[in-house]
């Protein structure tokens, strides 16, 4: 093994001691090397061979850089900022996309029950309420906000006993007594008692845009 001393933070070549051939590497900062840092692990000339193994020691420990010439994670196409920014463009996209297609009502024209703020992250009854929120803040609205619907809370029996079967670690066949009219009368009483407890909750439904900047 050729070492170029205590501070080389290279590649360390793999000598044969009798041809003097370099047949592969081990990681400067490790010492360590991995099947993938020898020159047989790959195709083509021995230049390009020799070239992959060197490669493969380069990048064992890092820094693994990202396009954009910051450090990124071994193993991540992208660095976090990257990654973070191709994101937010995936979502803006898809916003954008929703916004197309969306029935669109003026803010003195909606009569629906809630709006979701993202700003916030909360719902609103009142365009107004949710006006004044953005003025205590100082700060200027958006040009829409989504239109909330309902969403009702269920329970499901099939879900309810497979999990509850799983959960106590239930005996093979121990389930087979359960047949398809108990889970039926199981749903009917998860129904009924549900009818008596209703519980919902407002969520955007990317339906209807409520515009909040009036047109001039």
């Amino acid at each position: 093994m050729a070492d170029g001393g205590a501070m080389e933070a290279g590649p360390l070549e793999l000598v044969v001691k009798d041809s003097g051939k370099v047949t592969g590497f081990a990681c400067g900062k490790c010492r360590q090397t991995t099947t993938m840092m020898f020159t047989g692990s790959y195709l083509g000339t021995d230049e390009e061979r020799l070239a992959g193994a060197r490669d493969a020691a380069v990048k064992h420990c890092g820094p693994w850089l990202c396009a954009c010439g910051s450090e990124k994670r071994q193993h991540w196409e992208k660095c976090d900022r990257c990654h973070a920014a191709d994101q937010a463009e995936e979502i803006e996209a898809k916003e954008r996309a929703a916004f197309e297609k969306a029935e669109k009502v003026a803010a003195k024209d909606w009569g629906g029950e809630y709006v979701w703020s993202d700003r916030f992250e909360e719902v609103f009854d009142s365009i107004g309420e949710l006006l004044g929120r953005y003025e205590d803040e100082g700060e200027e609205p958006p040009e829409y906000v989504w239109e909330c619907e309902p969403e009702k809370f269920v329970l499901d029996a099939k879900h309810i006993l497979e999990s509850e079967i799983e959960s106590q670690e239930v005996p093979d066949g121990a389930a087979d007594h359960l047949l398809t009219d108990d889970q039926e009368e199981l749903q009917d009483a998860l129904d009924a008692w549900l009818t008596g407890h209703p519980v919902k909750w407002w969520r955007p439904a990317y339906k209807r845009a409520v515009l909040l900047r009036e047109e001039t």
